[in-house]
């Protein structure tokens, strides 16, 4: 409006192109690393009780105990390390092409945002999105290990998670159904998601890592 021209600066803090594209590719970049998560998950306890070195745990009197934690902590561990990769190598890559400048800027700066009523920065919301897709990456975990210690095949594993993941996500996404979509893990995590339904969102996933949790516990105990 003041009629002068636009400094290189002002340019550059508003270019948002880079977190645009890490808007696109943040979900196949998580969908990947849960699908090595999974390979590396479901098989952990089959795998003991195939070789026979699951009776020799239990009957020691704390072998079953310690053995199953550590299985559980390592699962962790290397999930947590995968996630991270995972990530920072997305970053790493959407900075060297297009540059993380505009970060201070609102959220509705992204034309797909425009409508949220949020005043978050988009520094801030995609750091919230990190958070959020982490405890999701946890309750995979969780739920992986607990389809190990049930299933009498890993192929049967394969498909329970599969089916539980991607084939509900298919048969609902629909109008009428999509409330519920946004409550399936893999779709939680999406900006849009916790943007519009809220913080309810957030304690919906928070509330199924401690059950998760707990079931799984219980199990290994």
């Amino acid at each position: 409006d003041s009629g002068k021209t636009p400094t290189l600066q002002s340019l550059q803090d508003g270019y948002v192109e880079g977190w645009k594209v890490i808007d696109t590719l943040f979900p196949q970049t998580l969908y990947v690393i849960w699908l090595f998560i999974m390979l590396m998950s479901i098989p952990i306890y089959h795998k003991s009780k195939r070789s026979g070195f699951h009776e020799i745990n239990i009957s020691t009197k704390y072998g079953k105990d310690q053995i199953n934690k550590i299985n559980w902590i390592n699962a962790y561990e290397l999930s947590t390390g995968m996630f991270i990769f995972g990530i920072v190598l997305l970053y790493l890559f959407v900075w060297s092409r297009y540059s993380l400048n505009g970060y201070h800027l609102n959220i509705q700066t992204i034309p797909k945002y425009f409508l949220a009523t949020t005043s978050w920065s988009i520094y801030k919301t995609f750091m919230m999105q990190i958070f959020i897709a982490y405890i999701e990456t946890l309750v995979i975990v969780n739920i992986s290990l607990i389809i190990s210690i049930l299933s009498k095949s890993v192929k049967v594993g394969y498909g329970l998670m599969v089916l539980w993941q991607f084939t509900l996500l298919k048969l609902f996404r629909n109008k009428s159904h999509m409330i519920f979509v946004n409550y399936l893990p893999s779709e939680i995590f999406k900006i849009e998601n916790f943007i519009y339904v809220g913080i309810k969102l957030v304690l919906f996933l928070v509330l199924l890592f401690l059950i998760s949790g707990l079931i799984l516990y219980g199990f290994i105990r």
